[in-house]
């Protein structure tokens, strides 16, 4: 992956995307990585380049595609686009330290 893609896929989730710790199982927790959104166009590219899975779903009557990564996947992610993230640079800094 290029820098140039690191730093879109940085933007697309600090302004659409969600960086949390959740429990899984009620054994472990893991990082997720998500983004929604009402066109599946972006979803399903992050899906191409970095894995994970996509789902779309109705809210509100209209269609979402989420795409969604876990675990070492999202923290690679994570540790990659670091530099480039703003928003969500502190969530991704603790979710590398906790996990």
């Amino acid at each position: 992956m290029t820098d140039t893609e690191l730093a879109y896929i940085a933007g697309v989730i600090d302004s659409d995307g969600c960086i949390s710790i959740q429990q899984r199982k009620k054994q472990y927790h893991s990082l997720r990585i998500a983004v929604a959104m009402k066109s599946p166009t972006i979803p399903e590219w992050l899906k191409e380049m970095v894995g994970g899975s996509t789902t779309t779903y109705i809210n509100n009557g209209k269609p979402l595609t989420m795409w969604v990564i876990y675990g070492q996947l999202a923290k690679d992610l994570c540790y990659d686009m670091l530099p480039y993230l703003i928003g969500k640079q502190k969530q991704a800094a603790v979710g590398l330290d906790v996990l």
